[in-house]
């Protein structure tokens, strides 16, 4: 399980780095991570902002920590800790959580997103010094309540993207600005 997990994580770093990067410069000289603007701007139009299933938003880290907090706490009732070594149930737990198999973002927002999240924490290395870490949390009330998404999530596992800094010495804050970006597109 954790196996699949890491290589699921990575294959998803992969993509996202290769996708907003293609090693620094185009053809015309110009900065490939910089944002798009005029002709090449992604719109966000209203498909990609109400993408059916979620799509990802930015959500604040002070409704993010809640939902990480909770996933520790249900991993725990199932004896998944970080430091347990195996040893056999001697009872299940009280209740049980529906599947998350996949979820789902669009490029436009993410990419927006990690756009945004550059500018300010990384202006200098435009991105080069930004590491992503995708967390997994439990739906909470409160991040329903922030973020619009239907009550009924209430429970489901969900994922985080987090950046934070390689290195903060190289880069004038440190932090995202205190957001994190909640994947969102919870199926089934």
């Amino acid at each position: 399980m954790k196996r699949t997990l890491l290589i699921g994580s990575l294959a998803f770093l992969t993509v996202a780095f290769y996708s907003c990067s293609n090693g620094g410069s185009n053809a015309s000289g110009a900065d490939s991570t910089a944002p798009a603007t005029g002709k090449n701007a992604i719109a966000l139009d209203s498909m990609a902002q109400h993408f059916p299933h979620g799509g990802g938003q930015p959500v604040p880290m002070e409704n993010i920590q809640p939902c990480l907090d909770a996933y520790t706490q249900v991993m725990a009732t199932y004896g998944i800790t970080a430091d347990s070594p195996s040893v056999p149930m001697a009872k299940c737990p009280p209740m049980t959580y529906r599947v998350t198999s996949t979820e789902g973002l669009t490029y436009a927002t993410f990419r927006s997103w990690l756009d945004s999240v550059v500018a300010v924490i990384d202006p200098v290395g435009k991105g080069s010094n930004v590491w992503l870490k995708i967390q997994p949390g439990i739906v909470t009330p409160q991040l329903t309540a922030v973020t619009g998404c239907p009550p009924a999530r209430t429970g489901r596992i969900t994922y985080f993207v987090v950046p934070a800094l390689i290195d903060s010495t190289k880069a004038q804050s440190n932090g995202s600005g205190g957001n994190g970006y909640d994947v969102g597109g919870l199926q089934p």
